[in-house]
C-alpha cells in the first residue's frame, strides 16, 4: 500500500480539505439567502438559480480542480525515485504500473464522492424547499371570497422519557378526537339526509 508513505497521507488530507470545502457549499439558492416570504416573479427565481449553477460549475471546473492539483503538487514535490509513489515520474509504462496511479484513482474517486453528495444534498434541499413553499390548501368559500390555509407548524418530537410519561394522556387525547371526528361525521350525514 502506498499510505505508509507520510507524503501520501499529507496529499490525501490536502484533497480531503478541498473536497470538504466543496460539500460546504450549495448548488441552488434558498433561503435564508432568499426570503421566501416576498413575492418573486418566476423567470426570477429561474435567473437566481441559473447563475449560481453557472457559478458554481466553473468555480469547480477552475478552482477546485487547480486547489486539489496544487494541493498534491506541494505534498510530493519532495518525493525522490525510488520512493512508493514518485510525482515526477516521467515514462508512461512505469506510471501505469505504478502506487502513483493508483493514488490518482483513489484521488478521483473522492472527487467523484464529492461531487455525488453535493449533488444529492441540493437536491434533497430543493426538494424539500418546493415541498415547504407548495404546503398550503386553498378554501374556496364562493365566487369573491377564497382563503389561503397554511398548515399548523409542527409540534417538536418530545424525548422518549416524557413520551413515556405522557402516553396515556395521548392516548386519551387521541381517543376523543376521534370520538369527536365521528360525531361530526354522523352530524354531517343527518343534515344530507334531512336536506334530501
Amino acid at each position: 500500500t502506498y499510505l505508509g508513505q507520510e507524503e501520501v497521507n499529507y496529499a490525501l488530507q490536502k484533497v480531503r480539505d478541498e473536497c470538504n470545502e466543496v460539500l460546504n457549499t450549495r448548488i441552488f439558492v434558498l433561503p435564508p439567502t432568499i426570503n421566501p416570504s416576498l413575492p418573486m416573479a418566476l423567470d426570477d427565481f429561474e435567473e437566481i438559480q441559473y447563475n449560481a449553477i453557472n457559478q458554481l460549475a466553473m468555480s469547480l471546473r477552475e478552482q477546485w480542480s487547480t486547489d486539489l492539483k496544487n494541493g498534491i503538487h506541494d505534498a510530493l514535490q519532495d518525493t525522490h525515485e525510488g520512493c512508493d509513489v514518485y510525482l515526477h515520474e516521467k515514462s508512461k509504462e512505469v506510471y501505469e504500473k505504478s502506487k502513483m496511479k493508483r493514488l490518482m484513482i483513489t484521488v478521483r474517486c473522492m472527487m467523484e464522492d464529492t461531487l455525488y453528495s453535493l449533488v444529492t444534498s441540493s437536491l434533497q434541499q430543493y426538494v424539500e424547499f418546493l415541498e415547504d413553499m407548495c404546503n398550503f390548501q386553498v378554501v374556496v368559500h364562493n365566487l369573491s371570497r377564497v382563503e389561503v390555509v397554511e398548515p399548523a407548524p409542527e409540534k417538536p418530537a418530545k424525548p422518549e422519557s416524557e413520551k413515556d410519561d405522557d402516553g396515556e394522556e395521548e392516548e386519551e387525547e387521541e381517543e376523543e378526537q376521534e370520538k369527536k371526528r365521528q360525531k361530526s361525521a354522523l352530524f354531517k350525514v343527518q343534515l344530507l339526509e334531512d336536506g334530501g
